[in-house]
């Protein structure tokens, strides 16, 4: 090959290479004049305007990933670009046009996680917050009263003579373990497709079953598996005041006088409520227990107040709290298994359960007493 053939190939080459250059340099801004029009497209309003921002999810999972930053940057092609959407996200970004007729395509909505509407589960559970719990091992918790128990010790008379007897009668007292459970079913795929939700229904289920666990320990009959409440075990006693105030503080009174040290007051918050919203009757008719802007904490005479709607309305539930107890045979718990042919339908149940029982072991350290009416 002479030297002048060697000098063509190369001129052929080049231009070769030139044309190859410029091609590619020309796929280049069509493809930055599309990523222009895609990111305009995706600002688009949609639907009269709303928040919805077209197809920018998609969008921007394009343009921002590497393969498509590596053929901005002069490669001959993207690879593969996985876009972090799920197919039902894909699906459902189709056939979403605006109806300004735009083209654009809406995003789906934000989806918060939870169930809203079950406020029961999801209140304060106060009465057990405050009432000592005690770990039993038995479906059956028994204790010992003292009945019409009275003090016998007396001064010795003299040298010589009786001392004074003191005698005990003590009545054996069972309290039975109640169960309050609750379940639910879901689907397997569900549970899968979204993580959130067996977490979400574990949890509301717990709450529910605490919430009503919570009621009849107040309430309870003793009957069809329900354990017996406070009302049933406190006596109730005769009160003259309508004023919640006064009748908590008449009873503190008594309890104190009996050699109790009363700590502890459960009322309904709409009772409570009413004595928030008390004024006086004179002056500017200022509210007593502080102000709209910085209310009083729940308190009374020294107790501690606890507004609950496990107790009934116009009534009050007060006493020492050492001789109150929440016995715990099974703290709340939350299991999820198949069961009978959930397997082949792919059902998960999902159950809550809680086992315990309330109970006052001296029956003179704690009253019940309703509002009185106002006359």
């Amino acid at each position: 090959m002479e030297f002048k053939d060697v000098v063509q190939m190369i001129e052929d080459l080049g231009s070769s290479y030139s044309e190859d250059t410029a091609k590619i340099l020309k796929l280049l801004d069509e493809s930055n004049q599309r990523v222009t029009e895609l990111e305009k497209s995706a600002n688009r309003p949609t639907w009269g305007g709303g928040e919805a921002k077209g197809m920018a999810a998609l969008t921007r999972a394009v343009v921002d990933s590497p393969g498509w930053k590596s053929l901005q940057g002069g490669q001959r092609q993207s690879g593969r670009i996985a876009l972090d959407l799920s197919i039902k996200q894909l699906v459902n970004l189709s056939g979403m046009l605006d109806t300004d007729g735009t083209g654009g395509l809406a995003t789906l909505p934000t989806q918060l996680q939870g169930f809203y509407g079950a406020a029961d589960a999801t209140r304060r559970k106060r009465l057990f917050e405050v009432l000592p719990t005690r770990r039993v091992e038995s479906n059956q918790v028994e204790h010992f009263e003292l009945v019409d128990f009275s003090n016998a010790a007396a001064a010795q008379a003299g040298e010589g003579t009786a001392k004074a007897e003191q005698t005990f009668d003590p009545t054996p007292i069972t309290r039975t373990i109640a169960t309050i459970a609750a379940w639910t079913k879901a689907s397997e795929q569900l549970l899968e497709d979204e993580m959130w939700v067996q977490g979400t229904l574990g949890s509301l289920l717990a709450g529910l079953v605490l919430d009503k666990a919570e009621r009849l320990c107040v309430s309870g009959s003793g009957a069809g598996g329900e354990p017996l409440g406070l009302l049933d075990i406190v006596a109730v006693v005769a009160n003259a005041q309508s004023n919640l105030a006064d009748a908590v503080g008449a009873q503190a009174d008594e309890l104190s006088n009996d050699g109790y040290e009363p700590a502890l007051a459960l009322v309904n918050p709409l009772d409570w409520g009413t004595q928030r919203r008390e004024r006086a009757e004179s002056g500017d008719g200022q509210y007593v227990l502080g102000t709209p802007g910085a209310p009083a904490p729940p308190s009374l005479w020294g107790l501690t107040v606890i507004p609950s709607p496990a107790i009934p309305v116009n009534t009050v539930l007060m006493g020492d709290t050492r001789f109150a107890v929440i016995y715990d045979r099974r703290s709340v718990s939350v299991e999820a298994a198949r069961s009978e042919d959930d397997f082949i339908k792919n059902l998960l149940t999902i159950r809550a359960e809680v086992r315990l029982a309330p109970d006052i072991l001296d029956p003179l350290s704690w009253r019940q007493f309703s509002i009185a009416e106002t006359s």
